[in-house]
């Protein structure tokens, strides 16, 4: 995840500072009198804190409850406020990034059931899929159980940390375990999660982008450019094959990271055009985009491109989801189904050997759930395109046509149907018992 191979390349040159976390938090309080705060990527934590915890039973959601709370405690008790970000909306530009990662999962998971079938140990084997309802239950514990800030984001999830952390004067940084946040615009800092000690003093490897840029011999604002020629999310290593490979015949023996650094102090950074046509001799035009638009994902305020609202009945919809959406009281799926994304189902546990994906078995059930979610939108809601696994290393784009609900049941509009009051729990059991609102509220 981010930009590849950063992380090991700057944890073995000690481009950071060990701190205590507490230490830093009492310093910032010395001349400040607001609350200190931590911006904190949710996805990443909860994968933290569900570390070793077992993998292959469902879930074991007592014991990372009780780890949730510890977190969040330890940092209470040195007087920092922690503020969770979760992803929300697929990113359509990190989308092929998304879809080869679940293949490589895909291979691992039936790595696995080949092991199990030939009756293998599996207490030695290292195995780094969660549960799959890990990360939503996280949202519940942090926001509703413990009180914490927690925000889903209605685009890429790190712009919003970065925008966050760079907005708000009394943010300390961000933890997170993705090097992409090294290179956003306006950081003040970064922890990974990997060197987080969760002591009673917190002790933490802190990074300053500012300071690896100068290490790398660059300005910080021409961080977006050296991480697109590294490669991340954006623009695949793949595609920078052939450029790394001339690199180090042009600069010798480099690291990859160092000899990238180098291309693009000679560039120089501010000429992407040039630095294109030296990296992609073969069509330069075609990836020349899509490196301004790797590059443009790092600045501030880059907004992703949007289907606009509109200002009759479904704009007003729209407009309620958002705000249901991002302060998490719906599963963040519904929101992305009404704003016609990709609909993304990832990998989960299942043999593909041996059969069909259950992502397969349950089109219809979803297909339900589009045409709850999609009723009141028009005409053009007649399908949703589905990008899901379908076999082992196989990922599939496919449209899934919106299914008609019964004559015999009345769709009463999303708006009553998130109404809480008493004509609600009307609607929730008349719908429940034809087998669509209890669908609505667990399949998505």
């Amino acid at each position: 995840m981010g930009i590849r191979g950063l992380q090991s390349f700057i944890d073995g040159k000690q481009w950071y500072e060990e701190v205590n976390i507490r230490d830093v938090a009492d310093e910032w309080r010395r001349t400040k009198t607001v609350e200190p705060v931590i911006a904190v990527d949710g996805a990443a934590c909860a994968r933290h804190i569900y570390g070793t915890a077992d993998k292959f039973c469902g879930g074991q959601y007592k014991q990372f409850r009780e780890s949730c709370r510890t977190f969040v405690q330890r940092f209470r008790d040195s007087g920092i406020r922690l503020v969770f970000f979760f992803d929300g909306i697929p990113v359509e530009e990190k989308m092929n990034a998304w879809a080869n990662r679940r293949k490589d999962r895909l291979w691992q998971i039936s790595e696995l059931f080949a092991d199990f079938r030939a009756g293998l140990s599996m207490k030695e084997r290292k195995f780094y899929l969660r549960p799959e309802a890990v990360v939503p239950t996280a949202r519940v514990i942090f926001g509703t159980e413990l009180d914490c800030n927690v925000r889903v984001a209605t685009g890429d999830c790190d712009n919003e940390l970065a925008e966050y952390a760079a907005r708000e004067d009394h943010c300390l940084g961000i933890i997170s375990s993705d090097t992409d946040l090294l290179v956003h615009e306006g950081v003040p800092c970064l922890i990974f999660f990997k060197h987080l000690k969760m002591t009673s003093s917190l002790n933490a490897r802190r990074y300053n982008p500012a300071d690896i840029a100068s290490k790398l011999g660059l300005r910080r604002e021409h961080l977006p450019v050296f991480a697109s020629f590294v490669g991340n999310d954006i623009i695949s290593r793949s595609q920078l094959a052939s450029l790394h490979d001339n690199l180090l015949s042009r600069y010798g023996r480099g690291s990859r990271v160092e000899n990238v650094a180098k291309f693009v102090k000679d560039g120089p950074p501010e000429d992407v055009t040039a630095l294109c046509a030296y990296a992609f001799d073969d069509q330069p035009n075609h990836l020349e985009d899509e490196v301004r638009a790797s590059i443009d994902s790092y600045r501030r305020g880059n907004a992703v491109a949007e289907e606009p609202t509109g200002d009759g009945p479904w704009g007003e919809l729209l407009r309620l989801a958002e705000e249901r959406h991002v302060t998490c009281k719906m599963p963040a799926a519904v929101y992305a189904v009404m704003k016609r994304r990709r609909f993304r189902i990832g990998e989960v546990l299942e043999d593909l050997a041996e059969q069909r994906p259950t992502g397969l078995v349950l089109r219809p059930m979803r297909a339900r759930l589009y045409a709850v979610l999609l009723r009141e939108r028009g005409p053009d809601s007649a399908e949703v395109k589905e990008l899901m696994p379908m076999g082992i290393g196989n990922i599939r784009e496919e449209s899934v046509a919106v299914a008609r609900l019964p004559t015999s049941v009345p769709h009463p509009g999303l708006r009553a149907l998130w109404q809480q009051e008493v004509t609600y729990s009307r609607t929730v059991t008349h719908l429940s018992s034809n087998g669509i609102l209890s669908r609505l509220e667990f399949g998505i």
